[in-house]
């Protein structure tokens, strides 16, 4: 069998559905290196989850979760890989750096999971629509995904644009190495998913306006 150096976990949307603690297990085990992909899932600033302290590296993307069109982090928990050099190219904007040294986490996470909350009570009786998830205590979404049903996503997607309310469908187009015939599932989601925004920066009176048009619709 082929031997395996790293395995890479992604945690898709800010939410963290497997068992951390025996891929870690599995990984130390066989000498594989663990990198979590926490480019959706923003807990720098929480202190109940163990996401991105399970990987031997964990990194991030601060444009996802800030108001900076540029950035990310690194996180390394072992001391015994080494650290990556960067180029001068590679070094994080001052403007990136200092929003997010500014930032209150915990209000972010707050206004999302409030956010996270409205939509789940407003939309989860709608007979078109699957919620992928529900909220734990300790999740902090990066968006609201739902699956879209009965074929309805594209139309939906430019009804909504036409009444001024952009949404977006992470990973609406593979790529080459997930083909259809090997990956139904993955090409299925891909084909119903709507990413409908929770971010700091929207107001309940948005969460009730994008349900309205949405059931609506």
């Amino acid at each position: 069998s082929e031997s395996i150096d790293l395995a890479l976990i992604i945690h898709y949307f800010g939410f963290s559905r497997i068992n951390m603690d025996s891929i870690k297990s599995l990984c130390e085990k066989n000498d594989v290196i663990l990198v979590e992909d926490c480019a959706h899932a923003f807990y720098l600033g929480d202190k109940i989850s163990k996401i991105g302290a399970y990987g031997d590296y964990s990194f991030y993307s601060l444009h996802k979760y800030l108001a900076v069109s540029t950035g990310g982090l690194l996180r390394i928990n072992n001391n015994m890989l080494p650290i990556p050099k960067l180029g001068p190219e590679d070094i994080i904007d001052f403007s990136a750096l200092e929003k997010f040294a500014s930032s209150d986490f915990k209000k972010i996470a707050e206004i999302r999971r409030d956010n996270y909350k409205s939509y789940l009570e407003k939309l989860i009786n709608n007979d078109n629509i699957d919620v992928l998830f529900d909220l734990n205590d300790d999740d902090i979404p990066q968006t609201f995904p739902i699956f879209v049903k009965n074929g309805l996503r594209e139309r939906l997607y430019f009804y909504l644009l036409e009444n001024n309310i952009p949404t977006v469908a992470l990973y609406y187009r593979m790529i080459p190495q997930i083909e259809p015939s090997k990956f139904e599932l993955s090409m299925l989601i891909s084909s119903e998913i709507l990413n409908l925004p929770v971010h700091q920066d929207t107001t309940l009176e948005d969460v009730n306006l994008v349900c309205s048009k949405i059931n609506e619709f």
